[in-house]
């Protein structure tokens, strides 16, 4: 059993349990030997809620990765995504809301499906001593199960809730709510003495915005900023209500402008104008109360290639660090190719990406760094033509002008830009420059993907992977260095303070 005094803390390289203490406190009558005891109970707390810093891998699709490369990287903490689909293929029933969700039922749940996969990526963790913080419930329509062959999705009201349009099975709010909650409540189940963290829907905050990108996200509850909220407040509760004990990480997706993020919610790019959205420092603020620790995703290296983002990423984790009021801030998943040559990446300036990504993380307070991720094909099927790079070099002006713009004002810019790509290849017509924006436009962005491995195809090192090799093992046990950092105590029984 897992509980506060089961959980052992080390005082001085020695393991004392909480629940040890306690017995030789009620042993003793001396009243030194009380308050001996207290102090050591109280030192015990105080160690506990200290770990060293979380060095850490994101691997994709249900995947441990390369695990030559990563004990060589030097990685201390582990986050794979554990695809829903890949324990839930199909559901068998349409209808089921989170109140209707019974302990046999999960029970059953665990017992009727296969779980080989998962249990393969996290054994493989646990066996090579590294700490497991697994992605669970992500929701995007490559990840969820199939209802009647097709991935469910919260509903459909009209075309831009699918303007990919992708085949997709309509459930319903309150089922899609249920079918989430089940699941992770299998999941923590099945792996609570394995796992204490657990990262949920990562840059769910941006959940209308992936509606227009490749059909990540189906639906008209994407662009309903309460529903949202719900489907947090559903995450987390999935994995609380079976393991109070756990910690809750939402990670945040933070590439975004501000003015992108509004002009996109106010035009007739989603929804025809009526889409709540929030900008992620204040959706930390909304979805605090629901998460332990705050996530940062990173990943403007798709569309700048500029290898200078030592301050871009520092006031991030700033930012962050004020947003969370005393919660541990992570970099939990950041990612820049080394190539395509033609999308301006290069190896040399992916090294320099990473190195100041890490160091910007440390010095504004982060709590560990996740890298995304070990290993990619380094090659991509989208050819990229001159038009395209033509293309892109203005958008990734139009979009870093965006910083410095208010919605009204990038909306302009970006009508400016709109206009110029419709003129300029596609014979003034508007509709055609759209449609390119949502299909080829975006594949030729996603091409980045395949390059952001700190791994060459045939397994050789690139430069990256060793200068972050030797960031990590600057993080050692030792009095002195910064290697220290403050995360929620597990001996806070309600899980809701935190020994800072």
């Amino acid at each position: 059993m897992k509980n506060q005094q089961q959980k052992i803390t080390k005082v001085q390289g020695t393991d004392v349990t909480i629940k040890k203490i306690m017995l030789l406190v009620k042993k003793q009558k001396s009243i030194i030997y009380w308050c001996l005891m207290i102090n050591l109970v109280m030192l015990s707390f105080q160690s506990y809620s200290q770990i060293l810093f979380m060095k850490g891998i994101n691997t994709w699709g249900t995947s441990a990765g390369n695990v030559a490369a990563l004990t060589e990287l030097g990685i201390t903490w582990h986050a794979p995504f554990l695809k829903w689909s890949d324990v839930e293929p199909v559901i068998t029933q349409k209808d089921l809301t989170v109140s209707q969700v019974t302990s046999a039922m999960i029970d059953q749940y665990i017992a009727s499906h296969d779980w080989s996969k998962f249990d393969n990526v996290v054994n493989t963790i646990v066996q090579n001593n590294w700490k497991p913080f697994p992605v669970i419930g992500q929701l995007f329509t490559s990840t969820v199960p199939q209802w009647q062959g097709k991935p469910i999705v919260p509903d459909i009201v009209d075309a831009t809730d699918n303007p990919a349009g992708i085949p997709v099975s309509v459930v319903g709010r309150d089922n899609f709510l249920g079918h989430i909650y089940l699941h992770l409540r299998a999941v923590v189940r099945r792996y609570k003495d394995k796992v204490d963290y657990w990262m949920i829907d990562p840059e769910i905050n941006q959940a209308a915005l992936f509606r227009l990108f490749g059909g990540w996200k189906v639906g008209k509850g994407w662009e309903d900023w309460n529903w949202v909220t719900q489907v947090v407040q559903t995450l987390s509760k999935g994995i609380k209500d079976e393991d109070s004990y756990a910690y809750v990480c939402l990670p945040f997706n933070t590439d975004q402008p501000p003015a992108v993020t509004f002009y996109y919610a106010h035009s007739p790019f989603l929804g025809g104008g009526d889409v709540t959205v929030k900008d992620w420092p204040d959706a930390i603020t909304d979805w605090l109360p629901y998460i332990d620790i705050v996530g940062i995703d990173f990943f403007e290296s798709q569309g700048n290639p500029n290898e200078n983002c030592y301050q871009r990423i520092k006031d991030r984790v700033t930012t962050a660090v004020t947003k969370a009021a005393g919660k541990p801030v992570v970099i939990t998943s950041i990612g820049c190719p080394s190539g395509s040559s033609a999308l301006s990446w290069s190896e040399a300036k992916q090294n320099t990406y990473i190195s100041q990504a890490f160091s910007a993380s440390v010095d504004a307070g982060a709590a560990g760094f996740f890298y995304f991720e070990i290993k990619t094909a380094e090659s991509s099927g989208v050819v990229i033509t001159p038009q395209d790079i033509d293309i892109l070099n203005h958008a990734e002006t139009c979009l870093n002008n965006a910083w410095y713009q208010d919605e009204y004002q990038f909306g302009i810019s970006f009508g400016d830009f709109l206009l110029w790509t419709a003129n300029t290849y596609f014979s003034g017509n508007i509709n055609n420059a759209i449609t390119y924006f949502k299909t080829t436009f975006f594949n030729v962005l996603e091409t980045s993907e395949a390059y952001w491995g700190l791994v060459r195809a045939d397994g050789s090192y690139k430069p990256s992977f060793n200068s972050l090799k030797v960031e990590y093992a600057k993080f050692r046990l030792s009095t002195g260095l910064p290697n220290q950092v403050l995360i929620p105590s597990k001996l806070n029984t309600q899980n809701s303070g935190y020994l800072l």
